[in-house]
C-alpha cells in the first residue's frame, strides 16, 4: 500500500510541476510581450509582419485541439466495457487518480485555444507561442494516458483493480454489487469469480485495518 501511495504521490508531484512550469512559461511570455520583464533577446520572439504566421499557428493549434475530440471518441468506444463494475471509459476520463484527468485536459485545451485567439488579437506573439506549446504538451499527455487502452484489456484491468483496492468506497461497492448480480443472473462465471475475489480482497484489507 505504501508503494502504491508513493507511486501516486510521485505522479501527482510530476503533474503539479508540469502545471507550474506551463503557467510560469505563459506568465513570462506575457510579461515579455508587455515589456514588463526584461529577459535575454534569445528567448523573446520579435518578428515584423508576423500576423500571417501566427494566424497559421492558431489554425494549427485549433487542429491539434480537435485531437482531444478524437481521443474522446476512442474512449467512448469502451463505455460498455466494465471491470469490477467500473466502465473503462469512466475510469480513464474521471476516476484515474490524477490531477490531469482527461475531462480537465479537454477543457484546458479548449480554454487555451480561446486564450490564444485573444493573444493573437492583441499581437501578444510570445504568449501565442507559449500557449501553443502548452496545448501541444496537454495533447501529448492525453495521448500518453490513453495508451493503456492499446496495451490490452489485461493491463487496463490491472490498473482498475489496483484503483478499486486502494480507493474503494460505497459507490464503488454498489457498482461491484450491480455487476455481480447481473453476472449471477446471466451465469457469467468469469465475472463472478473476479468480483468475488475483489470483494474478498476488500474485506481482507478492512480486517487488517481493524486489527
Amino acid at each position: 500500500m505504501m508503494k502504491k501511495f508513493s507511486a501516486n504521490s510521485k505522479g501527482i508531484i510530476r503533474e503539479l510541476i508540469t502545471i507550474i512550469v506551463l503557467l510560469i512559461m505563459v506568465a513570462i511570455s506575457l510579461l515579455a510581450d508587455y515589456s514588463i520583464l526584461h529577459i535575454p533577446n534569445f528567448f523573446v520572439l520579435s518578428i515584423k509582419d508576423a500576423e500571417n504566421l501566427f494566424f497559421t499557428l492558431f489554425t494549427v493549434q485549433a487542429s491539434v485541439s480537435t485531437v482531444s475530440i478524437a481521443i474522446v471518441s476512442i474512449i467512448n468506444g469502451l463505455v460498455n466495457e466494465y471491470v469490477l463494475g467500473i466502465s473503462i471509459s469512466r475510469f480513464i476520463m474521471n476516476l484515474k487518480p490524477s490531477l490531469l484527468k482527461h475531462n480537465r485536459l479537454i477543457v484546458a485545451n479548449l480554454v487555451i485555444c480561446i486564450l490564444n485567439y485573444f493573444c493573437l488579437s492583441y499581437c501578444l506573439f510570445n504568449a501565442c507561442i507559449a500557449l501553443f506549446v502548452a496545448s501541444i504538451i496537454i495533447t501529448i499527455i492525453m495521448v500518453k494516458e490513453i495508451y493503456i487502452i492499446f496495451m490490452g484489456k489485461n493491463f487496463v484491468r490491472k490498473e482498475i483493480c489496483e484503483y478499486v483496492y486502494e480507493y474503494y468506497d460505497l459507490e464503488i461497492l454498489e457498482d461491484l454489487n450491480t455487476e455481480l448480480t447481473a453476472a449471477i443472473e446471466t451465469g457469467n462465471s468469469l465475472v463472478i469469480q473476479a468480483d468475488f475475489n475483489a470483494i474478498r480482497t476488500i474485506f481482507e484489507r478492512e480486517a487488517k485495518k481493524s486489527n
